[in-house]
Order: C-alpha cells, then sequence, then structure tokens
C-alpha cells in the first residue's frame, strides 16, 4: 500500500490508470492495484474501463499506445513462459481485449531484457508488444545480468511508428 500511496500522491491521481489524448493519439496507462508480488493485478473495474478507452477512437484505426510496467506472457523479449514469467494476473482477460483492437502497441519492462533481445518489438496476430529494457539494469537471452541503461525514442507519423533504441550508459 506504501508504493500505492506514493503514487497518488507524486502523480496527483486517485487510481493507478489514466489515459490522455497527445495529437489526436491515445495513451493509456495501466497499473497494478495490489501488491501481488512479481505480477500485476487489475480489477474489474480496471479492465472494464481499458475495454472502454480502447474502443474511443478505435475506429479512425491510429495506433492505440498502452503501458504496463508487467508484460504479457509470451509476447514482447522476457515475458516467456519458460522464463518463469509471471507478468499480468488477468493475462487471459487482458488478451481477449486487446485481440478486438489491433493497432495497439504495447509497451512493457518490468523483465528488464535488453533491447537487442530476440523478440523485444514481438508482432503477433493481433497487436504489437514491446519490450522497453530497463534505466537501471538489463538481463539479456543468455540469463546473464548486464549493467546498462536502455530505453526507446518513438517517432510517430501520419504513416508509420519508428522506434529507436538508446543506449543511456554510453551515450
Amino acid at each position: 500500500q506504501q508504493s500505492l500511496d506514493f503514487f497518488y500522491e507524486y502523480t496527483k491521481t486517485e487510481k493507478v490508470y489514466f489515459d490522455k489524448w497527445i495529437n489526436d493519439y491515445h495513451f493509456i496507462f495501466l497499473g497494478s492495484e495490489k501488491s501481488n508480488g512479481n505480477s500485476a493485478w487489475l480489477s474489474e473495474t480496471q479492465l472494464k474501463w481499458f475495454e472502454e478507452k480502447l474502443a474511443e477512437g478505435a475506429e479512425d484505426g491510429k495506433p492505440v499506445f498502452v503501458f504496463l510496467h508487467q508484460g504479457l506472457v509470451d509476447t514482447a523479449a522476457g515475458t516467456k513462459a519458460y522464463q518463469g514469467w509471471h507478468g499480468v494476473t488477468q493475462d487471459k482477460e487482458m488478451k481477449e481485449i486487446i485481440k478486438k483492437y489491433p493497432q495497439v502497441m504495447m509497451f512493457s519492462g518490468h523483465s528488464h531484457w535488453e533491447l537487442k533481445s530476440k523478440d523485444t518489438v514481438y508482432n503477433d496476430t493481433y497487436a504489437t508488444f514491446v519490450n522497453t529494457a530497463s534505466t537501471s539494469y538489463l538481463w539479456n537471452d543468455a540469463d546473464e545480468h548486464i549493467y546498462r541503461s536502455e530505453g526507446w525514442l518513438l517517432d510517430v507519423y501520419e504513416d508509420k511508428i519508428v522506434l529507436k533504441g538508446r543506449d543511456f550508459t554510453n551515450e
């Protein structure tokens, strides 16, 4: 509860989930509502809200950017079941919601997997999932711990999105 209280105080919000429209693009931010070990836990209320928000403006086909600290199992790098991944308690429910909106790009980084890993950008049949790496430390496909800081810069155009990986440690 202490982490949630800090989040609410810092962000001046009443919930761990919210959305914003920036230059006609929809950004949806989700968050774990209670401590659940390494997994995110989303309430039925949040899942319903998420589905309603995805429907807003979906008919225009523009990408919808979704952010959640933990990723969905067997999507982007670091979320594979064989790695013992425990990302989102409501994994199945989240996938069912997202499957209705193929323009979703979901960003997650709890795994700390480095950007050059296999499936860092994972184009599934129903959405695109993006591993965001970490600004503190990383892991790689050989399950090695790496002391480096990485992240993304996104350029959004009318006809494409360009993701540029950045190594912050080495500038």
